[in-house]
């Protein structure tokens, strides 16, 4: 009898016959294991159905965490795909032109977007004009004038406040812009995006029109109040601020007349120059700002600066004033030292006197004859000018010292050193640098009224010394005026009376500079009757 392992081994062998080739491979890699405790048989079948339910359930949530993000983003890119439907540009042909909606839609829209384009146009073209014409900031403020310091802090804050708005319009236009419909785009009537937005955009739209309207209104307001610019105001002088008024109205009648007040052309003696208006000359013609019109044009001619002598304008008084005064000078110079009543005595120490004040006199006729020459020959006879008054000052003091030291030669000497080395002195000061300009008037008259009172120096000394004789009394009351009417007018001069209090009425004749002249010629005048009193005196009283 035969054990039972034999019989399944026999039956499994007849099978295995029986068996096809891949069967016998596939049993061959899923073997039959028996274990101690008895045969169990574990098909692969039964394998591969518990492994599929096990990577299912570990599948699962990570595919549907993936479905979820694709219907996530499905959503997403269909909204995309309708805001890009409604935006992007077709050609005109591919326009939709069976849909009832598009078809009725489509002019309306044209009409509004073509109607936006102007006004965005207007808009951008009064923008630039208010970028053109807003207000800059004033450096110079025209601190005299009570209604335009009350009137520039409102005008400021409407200009900056007006500048503000002007950006945010900007910004809104390029936001228009990039929103604005074009004309040949297919719109999606039934588009959800669209629908919604659509009011909101066009909404916005006519708001920033509305307000740029009224930013065109109140720029209108702003230009019309814009601040000048700065105009050199003299805060200190309550004349300059009562008078400014009447010089910027000459000043601008100038500038619209192409300053060219005078039409008419001189034509005495041939000269063909116009009389002009102190605004449009260059800066170193400029000599007398309230002295506004009938100047002279730079020239650059010696003859036509010598044939303006004979013709009105606004050197005419100080050129001849000292013109007569010198000729005055030369005939009394050539009286005096031809008569025959004076000796050597009484004609050798009034030279000194004669050739300064002649030499003065001169000086002044050549520089207000080629003032309007050039700049540089204007310059030059300018600081001959002044050196003719400290040549005048010191020749005259000289000739007075003599008589008045005529017994003390050494005392004579020193104080004619001293006059002269003052009168040096202030030559040089009053030629060099910016003393000679018209800015430094004043300082300049000061420094040659001092040269002048420098002379009672010696007197204090004589009289120290002698006392002061009835004889040389006269004399001294004859100095004094003399004095006078030199001080006055530096002074009047200094300070361009009368043509300061009343610009323009002074433009020809009785200017400050004409009385400042024939005040001069008087105190010459004074000096030489001082002169020959003393002179009498000195001769006529042994020491």
């Amino acid at each position: 009898m035969q054990p039972k392992n034999f019989l399944s081994e026999e039956s499994s062998v007849s099978d295995n016959d029986r068996k096809s080739d891949p069967e016998q491979k596939r049993e061959k890699q899923d073997p039959v294991v028996v274990p101690d405790g008895g045969l169990t048989v574990d098909p692969k079948s039964s394998r591969q159905e518990r492994k599929g339910e096990a990577a299912e359930q570990t599948v699962q949530p990570v595919v549907q965490a993936e479905a979820s993000g694709a219907q996530d983003e499905m959503k997403d890119d269909a909204v995309r795909l309708e805001i890009a439907r409604a935006q992007e540009t077709k050609p005109c042909e591919q326009q939709n032109e069976g849909s009832p909606v598009e078809s009725t839609v489509q002019p309306v829209v044209q009409a509004e977007a073509s109607g936006a384009q102007d006004e965005m146009k207007d808009d951008a073209v009064r923008l630039e004009i208010a970028r053109a014409q807003e207000a800059k900031p004033c450096e110079q403020q025209n601190e005299g004038s009570p209604v335009e310091s009350t009137v520039q802090p409102v005008v400021q804050a409407e200009a900056s406040g007006a500048q503000d708005e002007m950006k945010d319009d900007a910004v809104r236009l390029e936001i228009a812009r990039a929103e604005e419909a074009k004309p040949c785009e297919q719109q999606n009537e039934g588009s959800p995006v669209e629908s919604t937005v659509q009011p909101v955009v066009q909404a916005e739209a006519s708001g920033a029109q509305d307000e740029l309207k009224d930013d065109a209104v109140r720029l209108e307001i702003a230009r019309a109040q814009e601040a000048k610019p700065c105009e050199q105001q003299n805060e200190g002088s309550p004349v300059e601020a009562t008078v400014q008024p009447v010089v910027q109205a000459e000043e601008s009648g100038a500038k619209a007349d192409g300053g060219r007040l005078e039409s008419r052309k001189e034509v005495m003696f041939g000269a063909t120059w116009t009389a002009a208006h102190v605004s449009t000359l260059p800066p170193w013609l400029q000599e007398n700002e309230f002295v506004l019109n009938g100047h002279r044009p730079p020239l650059f001619s010696f003859f036509d600066c010598f044939l303006s002598i004979f013709q009105i304008h606004s050197e005419t008084g100080n050129i001849w004033s000292h013109l007569i005064a010198f000729y005055v000078m030369y005939l009394l110079t050539q009286w005096h030292m031809s008569s025959t009543s004076f000796n050597l005595e009484l004609k050798i120490p009034f030279l000194p006197y004669f050739i300064s004040a002649l030499g003065c006199l001169g000086f002044s006729v050549v520089f207000h004859t080629l003032v309007c020459h050039s700049e540089w020959v204007s310059h030059l006879f300018r600081k001959l000018d002044h050196c003719g008054i400290a040549i005048l000052i010191t020749g005259s003091t000289i000739s007075w010292l003599y008589y008045l030291f005529y017994c003390h030669s050494w005392l004579y000497v020193f104080y004619a050193v001293l006059c002269m080395s003052l009168g040096v002195r202030s030559a040089i000061q009053t030629i060099k640098g910016d003393l000679s300009t018209a800015h430094h008037r004043f300082t300049r008259s000061l420094v040659f009224i001092l040269n002048g009172l420098s002379a009672v120096i010696p007197c204090l000394h004589y009289r120290y010394m002698y006392g002061i004789p009835e004889e040389l009394m006269h004399s001294i009351h004859l100095l004094v005026i003399m004095a006078f009417f030199y001080i006055t007018g530096a002074l009047i001069y200094s300070c361009r009376v009368p043509e300061r209090l009343m610009p323009g009425k002074f433009d020809t004749w009785f200017q400050s500079h004409q009385i400042f002249h024939v005040f001069v010629f008087i105190a010459l005048v004074f000096f030489y009757r001082s002169l020959v009193f003393i002179a009498e005196y000195r001769l006529s009283t042994p020491c």
